[in-house]
């Protein structure tokens, strides 16, 4: 037989009940801003670029199967609004949320995955060093950081929580499994950035790239065109064998009448 309390936390307490609730002292509301004009230290078009590129391949990529936030304040104290970072993008598995202004790790969970795209040291309001602590803290299991003004050879590292601890993984060929969602970040050309893109792909090599919403549907219609030309040069082929097999006979039939009134004369 249930308690009260276990009731309680079972199916809820009615807002009826709420209301007969007293406390000892006025209730101070505890506030989580949206926005914060101290973070907002603006973004370079190459951060900004690789950072809404991200977000689609992970919206493809995650699909129905999660939550995927990009630059919004990530709380994780209910006791503190100070007590914060801005993840370029995270992704929270499970039920799918699609509209969120702030995530609160107490009402929503703690992100599996959150993205870092560095930008200058003066564009952030964190060091890396601090975000690292901040997703150590919250428990995240998987950062992945990308510096694309850095030289080829160093732009991507990763950390993973590994019995509590925070740790950074080897990672060679600025290629890395993405364990959280069972992929592989890559580094692609990509010519809109004019530079290297943040990618997922299924395999190591990034030859089979996860596709954005946009580049699937071109994907799809460079498919059909294909299609609808290949069953077009069929058809051409086909009338034009036609054709061909007409004229073998008109010629044929000529041939013969020929032959005919040859024989007649004769």
């Amino acid at each position: 037989m249930h308690s009260v309390t276990a009731r309680a936390r079972l199916f809820g307490m009615s807002s009826s009940l709420r209301d007969q609730l007293r406390y000892v002292r006025p209730i101070t509301p505890v506030l989580f801003p949206e926005s914060d004009p101290e973070w907002d230290l603006g973004q370079n078009t190459l951060h900004f670029d690789v950072c809404a590129l991200l977000r689609r391949i992970l919206l493809a990529a995650v699909g129905e199967h999660g939550t995927v936030g990009a630059d919004q304040f990530l709380y994780f104290d209910a006791s503190s609004p100070r007590r914060k970072c801005a993840p370029d993008a995270f992704v929270k598995l499970g039920p799918r949320v699609t509209r969120f202004p702030s995530w609160k790790t107490w009402e929503g969970g703690v992100p599996e995955l959150c993205v870092e795209v560095q930008s200058p040291a003066e564009m952030e309001k964190l060091t890396l060093e601090e975000k690292l602590a901040r997703y150590h803290e919250i428990g995240v299991d998987e950062v992945l950081v990308y510096d694309p003004e850095l030289p080829p050879g160093g732009r991507v590292r990763a950390w993973d929580r590994v019995e509590g601890d925070l740790v950074e993984r080897v990672v060679e060929g600025e290629r890395t499994p993405c364990v959280t969602l069972g992929l592989y970040w890559v580094l692609v050309r990509d010519d809109e950035i004019d530079g290297d893109a943040l990618r997922l792909a299924e395999d190591a090599a990034g030859d089979r790239l996860v596709l954005t919403a946009g580049e699937a549907r071109a994907e799809e219609a460079r498919v059909r065109a294909e299609e609808a030309r290949v069953r077009a040069d069929g058809e051409r082929a086909r009338a034009e064998g036609e054709r061909a097999r007409a004229d073998e006979a008109a010629r044929e039939v000529a041939r013969l009448r020929a032959e005919i009134d040859r024989l007649r004369g004769g």
